[in-house]
């Protein structure tokens, strides 16, 4: 009874942290987030610059286990902020937060000392992630890898666990020691579970394992696991988006918007590859149960259309992959407080404003001077448009919509239905099509034949 007493007693102990200027969308946000795991946070908030003058040369400095900063102090330049802080507090987390895109340039903020910087609400999962790493809550921290990282009947020197969306929970399935059976592995692929979980801690283990599976792949594209492409495509996303989120249009020109271009187009080809009509398939159910985030979402819809656009044999699978990575920019621009919430669940006014995210992307497309085909820009103001008439910005129906559009929109609502969410359950490829296949919104024939290549 002691040892359950003070474990209670440890649970809730406030984590100190530090905030620096930064605005009441990020004090809420991550408030939030320690409210989420059940924890309380002590707080030194500091809003002037004499008042973080004082607390950064006095000694002994307050404790904290993180600093969040913003630039909402008159009178500190960022870069001073972040010295100064990261002096004070060498061993913790320090993140810069703004739910501004004003003079916000995640690169530039990473070299002067922050370990890393987030536009909020918009890189939510992301940044939940980052301060997971570097923040001790004495909570297990789970990270995602690939189930095709892991061999049936490999010894492993790490556990694997499977992650229940309905309890929330993640369920230890094998033991370090141990290796996962042929039947194991065949069941998680015919329900879907594309990816397992492995402690955090325990992240060194897993490369150690692929990096030595690796070894005794002979196939020439066999550089790195399935797991290390999946967060490098995103990481190369997310440092795209960020140069596109960049307020400082003035110094856009079509030289850099070129360059934009030809970096989304790398990034399409490094996680694509070579696809035909006999490998789609294989690619297309490795993506399925990906971690769920803004640049996971991006990736995962590319992938997706470009998928379906080579099963189908209709439009170009790299202009659909492409729009399927610019499809949601125009979510930055979204008010905090209806950005994560289901559609059906918005107001009238939640709604008007989210209906615009698709024109907002094709207006921060030319703001940045991103050269890309005519037709891209086509699908992306067209992938909320419904085969019904329901759909917007325009409400355009049937043949009105482009094909590849129409495409872009089944991958969307497909990966939405197929990743894993807490509290809901994650749908089969097919159960997914099939869902769409009933609401009716979506041209039956398109959403048939998928059907049929997912016999």
């Amino acid at each position: 009874m002691s040892d359950q007493k003070e474990a209670s007693q440890e649970e809730r102990a406030a984590i100190p942290v530090v905030f620096v200027g930064i605005d009441d969308v990020c004090k809420q946000f991550v408030d939030a987030y320690f409210g989420s795991l059940g924890l309380s946070i002590e707080i030194t908030d500091i809003t002037t610059s004499d008042a973080f003058e004082k607390i950064m040369f006095e000694d002994p400095k307050p404790q904290a286990q993180a600093a969040f900063c913003g630039s909402e102090i008159t009178g500190l330049e960022v870069a001073e902020i972040a010295q100064m802080t990261r002096g004070a507090f060498p061993e913790s987390g320090i993140f810069y937060l703004s739910s501004q895109r004003a003079g916000f340039d995640q690169k530039f903020l990473q070299k002067q000392g922050f370990t890393d910087a987030f536009l909020i609400p918009f890189d939510k999962s992301v940044a939940h992630e980052a301060f997971e790493e570097k923040i001790n809550t004495g909570k297990k921290v789970y990270r995602s890898i690939s189930l095709v990282d892991v061999n049936p009947d490999d010894e492993i020197a790490f556990d694997l666990y499977m992650f229940m969306p309905m309890n929330k929970k993640h369920v230890k399935m094998v033991a370090a020691g141990n290796s996962i059976s042929e039947d194991q592995y065949k069941r998680l692929n015919n329900y879907g579970h594309n990816s397992v979980f492995v402690d955090a801690k325990e992240l060194g283990s897993f490369y150690e394992y692929t990096a030595e599976k690796l070894k005794n792949v002979a196939e020439d594209n066999a550089t790195m696991s399935e797991t290390e492409r999946r967060q490098k495509a995103q990481k190369a996303v997310r440092s795209v988006f960020s140069r596109l989120f960049s307020t400082n249009t003035k110094g856009a020109n079509f030289t850099e918007g070129k360059q934009i271009a030809e970096d989304l187009r790398g990034i399409v080809k490094s996680f694509l590859g070579k696809v035909d009509k006999e490998g789609y398939y294989g690619k297309l159910t490795r993506q399925l149960g990906d971690t769920n985030n803004s640049y996971s979402h991006a990736t995962n819809v590319s992938t997706y259309g470009a998928l379906f656009a080579v099963g189908l044999g209709i439009g170009n699978p790299e202009e659909i992959a492409m729009a399927g990575l610019l499809h949601d920019l125009g979510e930055i621009e979204l008010p905090p407080d209806i950005v994560g919430k289901p559609y059906a669940e918005l107001d009238a006014k939640g709604k008007a404003a989210y209906e615009k995210h698709p024109e907002t992307s094709i207006k921060i497309i030319q703001e940045r001077r991103l050269i890309c085909p005519d037709i891209v820009q086509r699908i992306i103001i067209q992938h909320h448009e419904r085969f019904n008439g329901s759909g917007y910005p325009r409400g355009l129906f049937g043949n009105g919509i482009l094909k590849e559009a129409q495409i872009l929109a089944i991958a969307d609502e497909f990966d939405e239905a197929t990743r894993w969410v807490a509290g809901r359950p994650s749908l089969g490829p097919r159960e997914a099509l099939e869902s769409l296949k009933a609401t009716f919104t979506h041209d039956p024939n398109l959403v048939g034949e998928l059907l049929f290549l997912f016999r």
